[in-house]
């Protein structure tokens, strides 16, 4: 499973210290998302991650889609390693953003080779409906609110590692 997590959108005080420690316990992908930020804003915040961890940071730019359709998934995923398809379940950091998809339309988009190894669910993930959403076919998760808003995101970012 890939599992993704994408930073909140304006920065934070110990940001860094915390990211280092999320891959330091196995954070495999972080993608850097500050869609406010300047560039050099964005590269003060990678000087402060670790050498070693660097190359698992995916700079979340427009060349990156977040599909918000299954034909926006159908159009993009072939020009691209991976795409997001959001929401798939109900928001944790958007307050009454809903699921868009049913898991009967989820499970026909995977069948007819819509949803597949190359899409990632997005959109209220947590550690147990993350098993949900591979078994509808998505080939990872994205995770934003159910770990930053946690009291201890190291310890909720095991829950997904399992």
């Amino acid at each position: 499973m890939k599992l993704v997590l994408l930073t909140k959108p304006e920065f934070f005080s110990g940001e860094a210290e915390i990211i280092n420690s999320l891959f330091r316990h196995g954070l495999p992908t972080l993608h850097l998302r500050k869609p406010q930020a300047t560039a050099e804003e964005k590269d003060a915040l990678v000087a402060l991650i670790e050498p070693r961890f660097r190359d698992r940071i995916v700079m979340h730019n427009h060349d990156l889609h977040s599909c918000h359709t299954l034909e926006e998934v159908s159009r993009n995923k072939l020009k691209s390693d991976y795409v997001f398809l959001s929401p798939i379940f109900d928001s944790i950091s958007k307050q009454g953003y809903h699921a868009a998809f049913t898991e009967e339309t989820l499970r026909q988009a995977h069948h007819a080779g819509i949803i597949d190894k190359k899409v990632i669910a997005l959109g209220g993930i947590t550690p147990s409906n993350a098993r949900k959403a591979l078994s509808l076919g998505f080939g990872g998760v994205a995770v934003l609110g159910d770990i930053w808003q946690s009291e201890n995101p190291v310890a909720r970012l095991g829950e997904y590692l399992i």
